[in-house]
This record gives C-alpha cells, sequence and structure tokens, in this order.
C-alpha cells in the first residue's frame, strides 16, 4: 500500500492514475489532518509520497 499526501488535487490525480496502472494499491489524504487519520500507526504502509507544502502543517513535522 503507498500513502499520498498531498493538497493539489491535479496532482493527486496524476498520481493516482500513475500508481494504478502500475498496479499499486493507494490512499490519498488531502492534508495533514486527514493523513494522520488515514496513515496510523495501524497502516503498514510500503512508501508515503509527502507533500512538504500542506494547507494545515509542513510536512516535514508529519513525517516524524
Amino acid at each position: 500500500m503507498i500513502g499520498i499526501c498531498e493538497d493539489d488535487p491535479r496532482i493527486r490525480a496524476v498520481l493516482a492514475e500513475a500508481l494504478a496502472l502500475a498496479g499499486h494499491d493507494y490512499r490519498m489524504a488531502h492534508d495533514a489532518r486527514e493523513a494522520l487519520t488515514l496513515f496510523g500507526p495501524d497502516m503498514a504502509l510500503d512508501a508515503l509520497i509527502l507533500d512538504i507544502g500542506l494547507p494545515d502543517a509542513d510536512g516535514r513535522d508529519l513525517c516524524q
């Protein structure tokens, strides 16, 4: 499972299309609050694509 946290809907759409075409499962969040809910400690992610400039938090802080 790949997690994506990106606030720009156009970038989210491109990432979703590319990952789907490559056969990957993914979950999307549009801000840090949603990412914390979706990608909590119980979620085993293989990778996380994280926008640093989120509207409600710095992605680097979210990563920590």
